[in-house]
């Protein structure tokens, strides 16, 4: 933990998360991280969670947690859940680069914002992406600037890309009514 009490590390993916309160008498921890998203987890799991440590079980746990937060929910984590997330498949790559797309476009609402991918936890957990896998972050980056839905800068090394016109419409299309669930709740273009 660090100085401040309510700050500490997530006990899926170790990055920095807050410790919320819960009600007296509950048996879990509330938390808000910075990868991960805000999540409940219960005492049992996080002693489970010691069966789950390779770098795969993280990516999944830490991309459900994201998932379950697009849609509105505050997932609560239980024994029976982690096996669940465990057992199921990484997302393919279409899945992973839409959801990159989602993302960076429901952290910056102005078309024409700059947004440095290899700086931002939460890409990590969209893309179902371990710690060490910016470089995977800016190869779906590319994809996506393939089919003119982001553009990437200057060289892509320096991990900046921005969301064009065309990649806000494509999510936009994917909130409509009527539309068939893809990843974090829109559909798949």
């Amino acid at each position: 933990m660090d100085n401040n009490a309510n700050i500490c590390r997530c006990c899926i993916c170790e990055s920095r998360a807050e410790l919320k309160p819960v009600p007296r008498g509950k048996d879990s921890l509330h938390l808000l991280c910075t990868q991960c998203g805000e999540f409940e987890i219960s005492g049992s799991a996080v002693v489970t969670l010691s069966k789950y440590t390779s770098t795969e079980n993280v990516v999944k746990f830490s991309g459900w947690i994201l998932h379950e937060n697009r849609a509105d929910k505050i997932p609560i984590l239980h024994t029976d859940t982690l096996k669940d997330i465990v057992n199921r498949p990484i997302p393919g790559r279409e899945v992973r680069m839409m959801s990159l797309l989602v993302e960076l476009v429901c952290m910056r609402q102005e078309v024409g914002t700059m947004i440095n991918v290899t700086k931002e936890p939460r890409l990590l957990a969209a893309t179902y992406t371990s710690q060490g896998g910016r470089e995977e972050i800016m190869g779906l980056a590319r994809m996506l600037k393939d089919i003119g839905l982001v553009d990437v800068p200057g060289r892509s090394e320096n991990g900046t890309v921005r969301v064009t016109s065309q990649g806000y419409r494509a999510v936009d299309r994917m909130k409509e009514p009527g539309a068939g669930k893809g990843p974090m709740g829109f559909q798949l273009l």
